[in-house]
């Protein structure tokens, strides 16, 4: 058996790194993510065979997703539904990992196969324009051809959204706030999409919201902007213990959740 090393043009599966790790037809040894398989070179063995790849999956880093040529279309909502017929969802270990339950980041639209949790994002209107995907190493990374978009709980175009709605930043963060009962929406980072999610508040009926932004600087920054753009809609900042969201709340019961983030929303009145 032939074990490859990875290069910058297909690089390892599992961390996404470009040196190191190796893969052959047994799967990818990876010199980063630990399993219950160890390799006699320090590595550890990942089951990913050609079959189990996502199709289409050429990844680069999230912050720099690009189009594609001009008049080119990816059907992204397809792809998304071949990758859960491969029947290799993967999504509850990437949930404990998070300290989330399934079923709040299946509520986002999420799969997953056993490297790569898939996110998918949509525009104003309700449309999948993008897919972000995050790796077992922690590695953001986004479909090549995805436009930047929102990440938006399943069905929220098809009827009125709960209130209050909470804004949070990036999709963990969205999928805690969700799991602690509340309707929420996600940027997919601290800057960027105020437009869109100024017309996707109009075309939702949203007049007032929750920003649930990062408690650090750029989280701080990205927040006075979107205040800013966010004209027509009332806005309340919430604060709350920790860097983000899901590092306050994680631990936490559903139910206790819930309470904390309703106290803290009382608290910006």
């Amino acid at each position: 058996m032939t074990w490859e090393r990875v290069t910058h043009k297909q690089p390892c599966e599992i961390c996404g790194k470009p040196d190191w790790c190796t893969r052959s037809e047994l799967g990818a040894c990876c010199m980063r993510v630990q399993t219950d398989r160890p390799m006699k070179n320090g590595g550890w063995l990942h089951s990913v065979s050609k079959s189990e790849r996502f199709p289409h999956t050429t990844r680069i880093p999230a912050k720099n997703v690009k189009s594609l040529e001009s008049g080119t279309v990816l059907d992204f909502d397809q792809m998304l539904s071949t990758w859960r017929k491969l029947g290799l969802d993967h999504v509850q270990w990437f949930a404990s990992q998070l300290g989330l339950k399934e079923k709040s980041l299946s509520m986002l639209g999420a799969c997953a196969w056993e490297s790569t949790l898939a996110i998918p994002m949509y525009d104003e209107n309700g449309g999948t324009i993008g897919i972000r995907l995050r790796n077992k190493a922690g590695h953001k990374y986004a479909v090549k051809g995805s436009h930047q978009g929102i990440f938006v709980p399943y069905g929220a175009f098809g009827k009125m959204p709960m209130k209050p709605c909470l804004v949070c930043e990036g999709p963990t963060d969205t999928a805690a706030a969700i799991q602690a009962g509340y309707f929420a929406l996600g940027r997919p980072a601290c800057l960027g999409q105020e437009k869109m999610l100024r017309q996707m508040l109009r075309n939702l009926g949203i007049k007032e919201i929750v920003l649930c932004a990062d408690m650090d600087e750029p989280g701080k920054r990205g927040a006075n902007k979107l205040i800013f753009a966010l004209d027509g809609v009332r806005v309340r900042r919430l604060r709350f213990p920790g860097k983000d969201l899901r590092e306050w709340l994680e631990g936490m019961r559903p139910e206790l959740a819930h309470e904390m983030i309703r106290f803290a929303i009382r608290q910006t009145n």
